[in-house]
């Protein structure tokens, strides 16, 4: 009879064991050791950081067991190298180098699409005249030859018109807004919503989106190695659904995210970004995204991206475009 009470109390301890009542599954959560995860960014600190500092800073990527690092490169160029030699596990990767690359032979696959249409833009300062495409004609234009900016502007020439023979270029590293400013140049090849920080500066501009004119094409995308999708489809998801919450959550509060940025990289100047990150929030828009929530990708939109590029030479064979991309791990 002595034994009873003892007897009694072990199948109560047993009970809330099994039905989970006794250590509930967050404090399980808690206890665990985030996964030390790396995310390559396709350039060196600029605006589209923001989007994931304030993740960082709020402890989204925390919540869904992620230790997030943001990695820098010099364009999608090297970031799909990086991603495809399995150094960072997700990068930013421009939609026509995924394709590119799958075109030869190497394993990249987009898991959302960070900008659902291309950001560059033809900028000039507005006393140049440069409105429509065809004003470039017999003016100079400072781009990056190198990057995939300039391959869409040639592909902008040939789809309007524009004789490239006929434009100045002249060649730099990047998108230094100085080179316009100085009289240098006329116009200068660059993200659209970087030039939003020149009008801090009272400084009068003409964009011409190459959206506008037939570039109906992806822009930035998350990427992965496909073997990590096989490998380890939880971290996949865990970190799509951290990575669409930091976004929503930057969209919604701007001032915040941008603060967050300029926290991490005091080089930078905080009004310049805030103008800059309320440019880039379009990008993350679509009306696809309006039905489907954020990162979302179409089929139709994927095979616009690889015709267009085709067509003109710059990929010399097509991959097929349902390997190219997944919308299975979004939130």
């Amino acid at each position: 009879m002595k034994r009873k009470p003892v007897f009694v109390l072990s199948m109560v301890l047993l009970a809330m064991f099994s039905f989970g009542f006794f250590v509930p599954e967050k404090v399980f959560a808690a206890e665990a050791k985030p996964d030390k995860v790396s995310l390559r960014l396709s350039w060196i600190p600029f605006v589209d950081y923001a989007f994931y500092t304030i993740g960082i800073k709020k402890g989204i990527y925390k919540e869904h067991g992620i230790d997030l690092t943001l990695n820098s490169a010099k364009g999608s160029d090297l970031s799909s190298k990086l991603i495809a030699n399995r150094e960072d596990p997700f990068g930013g990767v421009s939609a026509e180098v995924v394709l590119i690359c799958r075109s030869k032979g190497m394993p990249l696959k987009v898991l959302a699409m960070f900008h659902q249409k291309t950001p560059v833009t033809i900028v000039s300062l507005k006393k140049t005249g440069i409105i429509k495409p065809k004003d470039l004609e017999g003016k100079s234009l400072a781009t990056d030859i190198s990057s995939m900016k300039h391959k869409q502007f040639e592909v902008f020439c040939k789809l309007n018109n524009v004789d490239i023979e006929k434009i100045k270029l002249a060649p730099i590293k990047g998108s230094d807004f100085i080179h316009i400013l100085n009289g240098s140049v006329d116009a200068i090849l660059a993200f659209g919503y970087a030039a939003e920080s020149l009008k801090e500066k009272n400084v009068e501009i003409n964009q011409i989106k190459l959206s506008d004119y037939g570039i109906d094409i992806y822009g930035l995308t998350i990427a992965t190695h496909e073997a990590l999708i096989k490998e380890n489809p939880d971290l996949i998801r865990r970190f799509l659904a951290a990575t669409m919450k930091s976004w929503e959550y930057a969209i919604n509060h701007p001032e915040e995210a941008t603060r967050s940025f300029v926290e991490a990289y005091p080089e930078l100047d905080y009004k310049e970004q805030l103008l800059q990150f309320k440019g880039a929030v379009d990008l993350l828009q679509s009306e696809d995204t309006k039905l489907h929530g954020l990162g979302h990708q179409s089929e139709e939109r994927w095979v616009k991206t690889q015709d267009l590029i085709f067509n003109t030479g710059l990929l010399e064979k097509k991959t097929k475009i349902k390997d190219a991309f997944t919308n299975d791990f979004l939130p």
